[in-house]
């Protein structure tokens, strides 16, 4: 399995499009998601489980991700199925809209809870708690459907306050930073880079993305800048010297939380 806090880029492949599978573990992703959900059309849900399922069977040595439908939709019972016999493969699992704790402790797989509905937000303190939760993911568009709002000032600072309930349940439950959803226009990569400035800023970890031009900034964004790696490589080195007690560096006083930053940010920049 995967180090968690090094999660920065996971990129979404339509599982109706069996030819970009294989592809897509070439864009230096931290993980790849076989996409069962909007990116399938629902007369393409059988058929796109029916490639998944083949590329699992023919590249053994390879691990994904599987999107799902939320647990209301009627095709939920038939991901389940397929997540069964394709478990070898599996790093995890991300359900579409989870809701509830209740939701995420159904399967009987580790899960990146996506949240993206009002219900999803307001359950939040308790579906952090899920015993099987790998981290929490932001489903921005469909979040904004789902509360109606409009394009402007109003519905960024909405958004703000939802993506800062997940930086805030992620902690204080010791999950991963959570992911920022997709950005939506592909070919606006400054757009993108900037979204992921602030969305690094408030605390997330990374990102999804829908298109490989997207992975590198993604990437870029949330890897620690030089000065910052050089310090939390310092620091631990550091730390083993005074075998992880507090000790005076430059001035400042470092004690377990600090050293445990630092090896955040070396984890980070795997």
């Amino acid at each position: 399995m995967m180090e968690l806090d090094s999660l920065k880029s996971l990129l979404f492949v339509p599982g109706s499009k069996p030819e970009r599978f294989l592809k897509a573990f070439s864009f230096k992703a931290s993980g790849v998601i076989l996409d069962l959900e909007d990116a399938v059309d629902e007369d393409s849900k059988e058929l796109a489980r029916n490639h998944i399922k083949a590329f699992a069977r023919d590249n053994k040595a390879l691990q994904f991700f599987v999107r799902i439908n939320s647990i209301k939709s009627r095709f939920y019972q038939d991901d389940l199925k397929l997540l069964d016999s394709i478990k070898p493969s599996l790093l995890g699992v991300m359900l579409s809209k989870a809701q509830s704790k209740k939701e995420i402790e159904a399967l009987d797989f580790k899960v990146i809870a996506l949240i993206e509905t009002a219900l999803g937000i307001s359950n939040l303190k308790k579906l952090a708690r899920a015993k099987n939760l790998l981290a929490l993911s932001f489903g921005s568009l469909d979040l904004a459907l789902d509360l109606g709002l409009e394009k402007g000032r109003g519905k960024d600072l909405m958004l703000e306050f939802c993506q800062a309930k997940l930086v805030v349940q992620s902690r204080v439950n010791n999950l991963p930073s959570p992911l920022n959803g997709v950005y939506a226009n592909f070919k606006d990569l400054e757009g993108l880079a900037s979204e992921c400035e602030v969305a690094k800023s408030m605390g997330f970890g990374g990102a999804l993305c829908i298109h490989p031009s997207q992975v590198e900034v993604i990437n870029k964004a949330f890897n620690p800048s030089p000065k910052v790696l050089a310090w939390a490589r310092e620091i631990l080195e550091l730390a083993k010297l005074h075998n992880n007690a507090v000790f005076n560096y430059k001035g400042e006083m470092i004690d377990l939380p600090v050293i445990l930053r630092a090896k955040s940010i070396v984890t980070k920049a795997l």
